[in-house]
């Protein structure tokens, strides 16, 4: 395999949002999946998100000790097409190796300020440079270049846009989704993102199961 093993993650509500409707940060899973997706970053080593859930959600992207017993430090890894994150973003300053991939698209004071103030404070971060189309970055491309720097499982948390190219392109081995018990109503982020597919994407169920109040299910392309 000339990628890393990818495990896409997400929870979401009964009407299928990922977040609130203005795409603020809902809590959606139980003590129990946090526990679940706390100890599957430390398994894997490595999380993934996007650049809206940083700047919305801004987010250490660590193992929490108070869901993981031992919890050790793991890789971060950020994708932002534009450059969009605050060098004050948490994950930064959270232990473990951080890896930002961004584009030609991103501005250069953005790219000048992060190299110097990352050098300043001695953060143990690298920008990673890709030619993107629209601040989107090829998944593909990103999976072979961590999988060059010896990266070799990743959990992919989010969001949707993310997801979307992950499951849409067959970039992973494993899909799982926790339903919580609630609606939110609205035009809020969804799974897959606001925008329509050309045509309905097909999944196969694999398994249904029930963690604490809601519903864990795992998905194949």
């Amino acid at each position: 395999m000339d990628r890393p093993y990818v495990h896409v993650n997400c929870a979401s509500t009964l009407d299928g949002k990922i977040s609130a409707p203005d795409g603020s940060r809902l809590r959606i899973s139980s003590r129990g999946d946090m526990v679940r997706v706390h100890t599957l970053r430390q398994e894997l080593g490595a999380v993934l998100v996007g650049a809206k859930t940083v700047i919305s959600d801004d987010p250490k992207l660590s193992v929490n000790p108070a869901y993981v017993a031992e919890s050790s430090s793991i890789t971060k890894i950020v994708i932002d097409g534009r450059g969009r994150i605050p060098l004050s973003s948490r994950f930064l300053r959270t232990e473990g190796r951080s890896y930002i991939f961004t584009s030609n698209e991103a501005d250069a004071d953005w790219l000048e300020g992060m190299l110097s103030g990352m050098e300043e404070e001695e953060l143990d971060a690298e920008i990673i440079m890709m030619d993107g189309e629209d601040g989107f970055l090829d998944m593909g491309r990103v999976l072979s270049e961590l999988h060059g720097l010896g990266v070799e499982s990743i959990l992919v948390e989010g969001g949707s846009g993310i997801i979307r190219q992950f499951i849409t392109r067959g970039l992973y081995d494993r899909f799982t989704v926790f339903i919580g018990p609630l609606f939110v109503g609205g035009v809020g982020p969804s799974i897959f993102g606001s925008e329509a597919l050309p045509e309905p994407f097909g999944v196969k169920l694999i398994s249904i199961e029930r963690l604490d109040s809601g519903l864990l299910v795992e998905l194949s392309g």
